[in-house]
């Protein structure tokens, strides 16, 4: 709960960089905040997405721990979505 609320800081600081959203994201999943870390985790990829080239090296990992979040509130078809989409960005993931 801790590294949430610095992550949560990180992101008001630097509300551009992905890694504090991913990592949110990454927290509140293991907290068991499935419907909060996938608003984080789709955060992260807007960011990502609008950043370029700079975050592209995050994005399949974005998509599958997306996929993750959806699985755990059961939403396993749209999980299968990103999932499917992490393999076309990287399919060696």
């Amino acid at each position: 709960k801790e590294a949430l609320v610095s992550f949560k800081r990180a992101c008001e600081l630097q509300p551009t960089d992905v890694r504090p959203h991913f990592r949110g994201g990454n927290c509140l999943y293991v907290l068991g905040k499935f419907q909060e870390s996938k608003d984080e985790f789709l955060l992260a990829m807007e960011a990502a997405e609008s950043g370029g080239s700079q975050w592209s090296y995050l994005l399949p990992q974005i998509y599958v721990n997306l996929g993750i979040s959806l699985e755990g509130q059961g939403m396993v078809l749209s999980a299968c979505e990103y999932y499917r989409e992490a393999a076309i960005l990287c399919p060696t993931h």
